[in-house]
């Protein structure tokens, strides 16, 4: 029986929320509106979290080999190793 992982799912849903939010903050600066996000001001910071999280994914990959990952989840951190670069 596969048991899901409470601290994989709160990983991936943070990375979606910083994702949507550098998004979300890209095209207020491109466009000139004056909202800012709270949470993250530069993209220094953004990285930053990013370089974190996947780290954390790496420690929990190295103590549960049979770590199973879904599709989506895989989409989700390819999205984020090129973001990062």
């Amino acid at each position: 029986m596969k048991t899901k992982s409470p601290f994989l799912s709160w990983i991936v849903a943070l990375s979606l929320f910083l994702i949507l939010s550098f998004n979300l903050f890209a095209q207020t600066e491109e466009n000139g509106w004056t909202w800012q996000l709270n949470f993250f001001k530069t993209k220094a910071q953004l990285r930053l979290e990013n370089i974190i999280l996947r780290k954390q994914i790496e420690i929990l990959q190295r103590t549960n080999p049979k770590l199973q990952i879904k599709r989506t989840d895989r989409l989700v951190f390819s999205i984020m190793k090129r973001s990062s670069v």
